[in-house]
């Protein structure tokens, strides 16, 4: 009897298999080195110029030029006019100087002013000469009201009537040989402008007064008086009608002064001609 012997063979995997990757949180330095080294290396974003507009209009380029050249002016005028008046009001500093009592009496009055009738405008000088003291009303409208008015019997019975003062010094330009007027607050600043001597064409150049810095000029009462308008009530100063009747009958005495002197100088200094002779003319 034979023997069976039965081996068993036990096959063992000899594949082995590949060990798993073992994965390790990043250091801080190689964090950082990454963050740098992607900034340097990004690509930086094309930067867009504005588009430019060409302008193809001949009628608006010509526009565009005589605004440019419209604005360059006014601030070249500006700054001359900036160097000019800086000069001039350091200059007249130095060459203004207190006046004397003859000469600045004639500032002593009462005035009319054409942009408040009826409202007083007074001068006082004082006896030196050298100072003045306004007394003077106004009429105070509504809040921010921007209407010049007067002192009229309508206005102070609507709105209320205030009286007000100031003080301030009298002197002489001697460059221009004039008298000024100065309160000293930039404002009321003014010369004494006798009448027929400015060459402005501002208003009121044929009476006495104080044309101010605005250009508003102050007339010597005696001379104006009030007229109203029939049409819209309002009212203006005008040349007082006395004043322009003196004028007026100035002139026509001259007028016939000077009639009389051609008539006596060709009757009496001109020879006569003889009349002719005749049988018919008795001597």
């Amino acid at each position: 009897t034979t023997a069976t012997t039965t081996t068993t063979v036990v096959l063992q995997d000899t594949t082995t298999s590949a060990p798993s990757p073992v994965v390790m949180a990043p250091s801080e330095e190689a964090i950082t080195l990454a963050a740098t080294t992607s900034e340097a290396e990004a690509p930086a974003a094309p930067s867009i110029a504005p588009p430019t507009v060409v302008n193809t209009s001949p009628v608006i380029a010509a526009q565009q030029d005589t605004a440019k050249t419209t604005a360059n002016a006014l601030q070249e005028q500006q700054k001359a006019l900036a160097s000019t008046s800086s000069s001039s009001s350091s200059s007249s500093s130095y060459d203004m100087i207190l006046t004397s009592a003859p000469r600045a009496a004639v500032l002593s009055t009462e005035y009319a002013d054409p942009l408040h009738p009826y409202c007083r405008r007074r001068i006082e000088v004082a006896s030196s000469g050298k100072t003045f003291r306004y007394i003077g009303t106004s009429v105070v409208g509504p809040k921010d009201d921007s209407v010049l008015r007067g002192c009229s019997p309508e206005e102070q019975q609507k709105f209320k009537l205030k009286s007000g003062e100031f003080k301030g010094q009298i002197l002489l330009n001697p460059n221009e040989n004039t008298l000024v007027v100065s309160a000293g607050d930039g404002i009321h600043e003014g010369v004494w402008e006798p009448k027929n001597t400015a060459r402005t064409k501002l208003g009121y150049e044929d009476l006495d007064g104080i044309r101010w810095q605005d250009g508003n000029k102050w007339v010597v009462q005696s001379q104006a008086s009030v007229q109203r308008n029939g049409k819209d009530g309002s009212y203006r100063v005008v040349k007082r009608r006395e004043e322009v009747a003196l004028q007026q009958g100035v002139f026509g005495a001259y007028v016939a002064c000077s009639m009389v002197a051609a008539a006596v100088f060709y009757t009496v200094i001109v020879p006569q001609p003889k009349p002719p002779t005749s049988p018919f003319y008795e001597d």
